[in-house]
């Protein structure tokens, strides 16, 4: 197991045995941070369904009254949160995904 998987491992369940197929307890709890017309939110949507990882997506922009914090920050999108573990960008979402 890789660096970064082995710091998302929940209670019962890594990363690494998630997205590997390997036998683990509970699913993941993965929430997608997007911005509209975003190329790259859309690639790690994709990426998230081809790996067989269910998320829930927020629109930042249409949500902003509950998500200022993407505004303060400046974060790279898409934001991914798995399992309470960040990822911002499409590149830094594969590798951990790899």
């Amino acid at each position: 197991m890789n660096a970064t998987a082995k710091s998302l491992s929940t209670n019962s369940c890594s990363l690494f045995a998630y997205s590997a197929r390997l036998p683990c307890g509970d699913a993941m709890n993965a929430t997608v941070y997007t911005i509209p017309n975003c190329p790259k939110c859309s690639a790690a949507k994709a990426l998230l369904k081809r790996k067989g990882v269910e998320f829930k997506e927020v629109d930042v922009v249409a949500e902003k009254a509950t998500n200022q914090w993407a505004f303060d920050e400046n974060p790279m999108f898409p934001v991914v949160m798995l399992d309470g573990a960040r990822t911002e960008g499409f590149e830094a979402l594969k590798e951990v995904l790899k």
